[in-house]
């Protein structure tokens, strides 16, 4: 049976959903969220190790809904120093019988100024991590993007837990090329000496990866950035393979049930070559999570938290409700 929001066309969706939480996160005040499969890494605790994905609150505006709804953590953006809009076009459709997505936004948001000043109004309130999912704007050229992600740490550091570096949409063009082994140590390099050109707590910074680097492209990068001081990985953005047939343009990223076996694959992929550095690292899946069974697959499989977007688009806003009630029924009880 089709959910009613689904027959609704998917940008108006997407303007009705942000209508939506701006009206839940005055209604439920301070809430927080529930505590299950907690997950304690370095100086940060995780109440549960579940999560929307980066893309979903891009500019900072509902995170209070999210924890009311169950986040365990946020990750907020991806963030641009200056505002912009999404993509000229077609952006958004869904295959409803293949969930499946397809976007071609490109960071659209608010930009950093803004975003800043939401954050810094949550100091007093701040019951989970929160990330930071920065990227470049698409007029900035690939050999200035330093600048870009370096603007984006300066001004959100005092207000987030850790960063995640987004190399890899789809989206924004050639920033797939910062992912490469050559270019990715040069762009590290320099976000490693911004995150650590102060003696406060040092933030640790993530990098969310593209599930179409080749697979030897991917473990060079891979080790290039632990050499450069990455303490946890992203598996995976949105991907370019057309695993099935539909209905959707051949640009653009796909997400949901056709990313799901990819993602699996490069998790274990992931979690394998990491060796003994894993029990350093925080290691995030993303990809085709669509019904509560999947999340603790994932965990399972190795990952210590997990994220989703496409089970909040064809589910709505209470998967993380679901999960949890989910795993309240399945927990074995105490000995």
């Amino acid at each position: 049976m089709v959910k009613l929001h689904l027959l609704i066309p998917p940008g108006f969706a997407h303007q009705l959903a942000d209508l939506f939480f701006s009206i839940y996160s005055s209604a439920i005040g301070n809430k927080k969220p529930p505590e299950w499969n907690s997950v304690h890494w370095k100086n940060l605790y995780f109440p549960n190790p579940l999560s929307p994905a980066g893309g979903v609150d891009k500019s900072a505006k509902h995170l209070k809904a999210w924890w009311a709804l169950g986040a365990g953590f946020i990750e907020v953006g991806t963030v641009t120093p200056l505002p912009q809009k999404k993509n000229p076009g077609s952006t958004l459709k869904r295959n409803i019988k293949e969930q499946a997505l397809w976007n071609h936004l490109g960071f659209p948001g608010e930009g950093l100024e803004k975003v800043q000043k939401r954050l810094k109004e949550l100091q007093d309130f701040h019951p989970t991590p929160i990330f930071a999912n920065i990227g470049k704007n698409r007029n900035t050229q690939n050999e200035k993007a330093e600048e870009d992600y370096i603007q984006c740490i300066s001004s959100l550091y005092p207000y987030v837990d850790a960063f995640v570096i987004n190399i890899s949409s789809p989206n924004t063009k050639g920033l797939g090329e910062l992912a490469q082994p050559k270019r990715l140590k040069t762009l590290l390099q320099a976000i490693f000496k911004a995150l650590h050109s102060t003696e406060k707590n040092k933030k640790p910074f993530f990098i969310k990866w593209s599930p179409d680097l080749k697979e030897d492209e991917f473990l060079q990068s891979l080790d290039i950035a632990l050499e450069c001081g990455a303490e946890g990985h992203i598996i995976c953005n949105t991907s370019t393979q057309r695993e099935i047939n539909n209905i959707f343009p051949n640009y653009g990223g796909i997400s949901g049930a056709p990313l799901a076996n990819i993602s699996k694959k490069r998790l274990k992929l992931t979690n394998k070559h990491l060796g003994i550095e894993r029990k350093n690292q925080l290691l995030i899946s993303v990809g085709g999570i669509l019904k509560p069974e999947d999340v603790f697959e994932r965990l399972n499989m190795g990952a210590d938290l997990v994220q989703t977007y496409s089970a909040l688009v064809f589910q709505g806003p209470f998967f993380l409700q679901k999960v949890f009630q989910y795993q309240t029924k399945t927990a074995k009880p105490d000995k």
